[in-house]
């Protein structure tokens, strides 16, 4: 309907900015609220819980050419299929049109059974976002997603540093089809004055992004790559700098004590190794690779 609603307005000159304002407000709704007839939707991805009773559908819904396409997010349980209505967690904008699989805007995950964490470009166009669907409940959080296209790995680290904002998450789609996602921590600093610059670095490949290489990048002051601690999961990830020190919490992960916070301390320079802590006395110890 808001297709036809358009193409008449187009060739109807005389109408009034009242109705127009209201034929694109009828285009609008039928991004989320057209019925199966008018609109159609193209599974990107799938993501399932652990417990396996739902999954995450990330889809195209396609409108008809005057509308446009739309990214949109649902959760079913998952002996349903997805049909033919628009998402019910989370719709915007696409500006990848029906080539959603390479669109960067947009990151979701299961944070745990019942948890959704739904990440999105600060400037993109938001027409719905739920922030529980029966029993899942579900976080946003803004990202900056670089303009620039950048493929290779020292060039997207040194566009971080250079943009010098602490605790934005970048996400860059490499030319392989894999992504990188790159966050500047801030500056540690010894007794003696030096000054180390620490980024977190997670890799998403493999089938649908769902292997993971995580890593604590570490810079000088002028930016030169000094080597890495690798990380074998990204929930053992820094989440912060504090007090001149890498802080390690345990709150998104559900095997550890989210009590229980580890805190690194560069006072004498890069650390050789480090014990990051869990629950108790376990943990694991993450060695520096220098470059």
């Amino acid at each position: 309907m808001a297709k036809y609603l358009l193409q008449f307005a187009q060739t109807t000159r005389g109408a009034s900015q009242y109705i127009y304002k209201a034929i694109l407000l009828a285009t609008l709704m039928c991004l989320v609220g057209c019925t199966s007839d008018l609109c159609s939707n193209q599974v990107i991805k799938e993501k399932i819980n652990s417990s396996k009773n739902y999954k995450l559908i990330y889809f195209d819904r396609d409108c008809g050419a005057t509308t446009g396409n739309s990214n949109q997010l649902s959760v079913i349980p998952i002996d349903e299929e997805l049909d033919d209505n628009h998402g019910n967690i989370f719709i915007s904008e696409s500006n990848s049109g029906s080539n959603s699989e390479i669109d960067r805007e947009i990151v979701f995950e299961w944070l745990n059974d019942s948890s959704i964490s739904v990440k999105y470009a600060k400037d993109l166009k938001i027409f719905k976002k739920e922030n529980k669907v029966g029993p899942i409940n579900i976080v946003y959080e803004n990202i900056e997603v670089p303009q620039s296209n950048q493929i290779n790995g020292e060039d997207i680290r040194s566009q971080v540093l250079t943009k010098n904002k602490i605790g934005h998450k970048y996400i860059f789609k490499m030319e392989d089809e894999t992504t990188t996602q790159l966050k500047y921590l801030g500056i540690l600093r010894t007794t003696k004055g030096a000054q180390y610059k620490i980024m977190n670095s997670v890799w998403r490949w493999g089938l649908n992004g769902n292997r993971a290489t995580s890593r604590i990048l570490v810079f000088s002051a002028g930016n030169q790559y000094l080597g890495n601690f690798p990380i074998t999961i990204i929930d053992d990830l820094p989440t912060s700098i504090r007090n001149n020190s890498l802080e390690f919490t345990n709150k998104i992960s559900i095997d550890c004590d989210p009590e229980t916070v580890t805190s690194l301390s560069f006072n004498n320079g890069i650390p050789k190794e480090f014990f990051r802590k869990c629950k108790g006395n376990s943990g694991d110890v993450y060695i520096f690779e220098p470059e």
